[in-house]
């Protein structure tokens, strides 16, 4: 049974639960590509961004109060997000409208963490598009420092999964 069969009898249904143990994996390969014997510092990038799009959808769920195991519909998700993303990966978008969707549910965030939301969603966006895998550039290891330290700030906000407490607050 090839990688694809095996997905879909695995996990069936893409939900917020399914993008964060994605998340999770994604950050450990672009971590051994990082630091590995071959450091192919592109192929880091290209999955931290991904990492930090699969962070803040997750985010988005969570605030709209989606199960674990809800089922994302992805046609409906493009027509929400088309106000503020201009496709479904755009980093900067994402992290616009989850701050928009936190101050539409009366909850929004203080406004120096927004700062630093956006600051690092722009950090990865500076460096990564998903159209980076048809590209043949080599990244240098300030680009990629860059990525890492934003995507593990994101990583790190454990407010994505576990109640919007931790960095917020302080």
């Amino acid at each position: 049974m090839g990688l694809v069969a095996r997905l879909s009898n695995e996990e069936p249904a893409e939900t917020w639960a399914v993008l964060h143990r994605a998340a999770e994996e994604r950050f450990r390969d672009g971590m051994e590509l990082a630091t590995g014997h071959w450091e192919r510092l592109t192929g880091a990038i290209y999955l931290f961004g991904y990492v930090a799009e699969m962070i803040l959808k997750v985010a988005i769920f969570r605030t709209r109060n989606w199960s674990g195991q809800h089922p994302i519909n992805i046609s409906w998700f493009k027509n929400y997000a088309s106000h503020k993303c201009y496709n479904l990966h755009d980093i900067d978008g994402l992290a616009n409208l989850l701050i928009d969707e936190r101050r539409s549910n009366n909850n929004p965030f203080d406004p120096v963490f927004a700062a630093e939301l956006v600051h690092n969603a722009k950090t990865v966006s500076a460096n990564w598009r998903e159209t980076l895998r048809y590209r043949s550039i080599a990244a240098q290891h300030a680009e990629l420092s860059e990525v890492f330290q934003s995507v593990e700030w994101l990583r790190l906000w454990r407010g994505v999964y576990a109640g919007y407490k931790k960095r917020e607050a302080t």
